[in-house]
């Protein structure tokens, strides 16, 4: 079993559960879980921890930009199809 836990900012905690969404089905072979201020990863064959670090915090990094448009982006749609 291969196992590591990737630390991640306070700042970004309001966004792993939709971050971790995102990247069980991108990696269904991967045991994501929330632990604490990381991401605990497992899996029963290796995997690449660089580019497996680089790949969670652009999901977590994702879900905070997504989360922030989020207005902007309504008010956008209202104006352009008047809804």
């Amino acid at each position: 079993m291969h196992e590591i836990t990737i630390s991640y900012e306070d700042i970004l905690k309001p966004y792993v559960k939709d971050a971790l969404a995102r990247l069980g089905y991108i990696f269904p072979e991967l045991d994501l879980v929330s632990s604490g201020s990381g991401i605990r990863v497992r899996s029963s064959n290796p995997f690449d921890e660089l580019a497996l670090k680089k790949e969670i915090r652009y999901a977590l990094y994702r879900s905070k930009i997504r989360a922030e448009g989020a207005q902007n982006r309504a008010a956008l749609y209202s104006s352009v199809f008047g809804k």
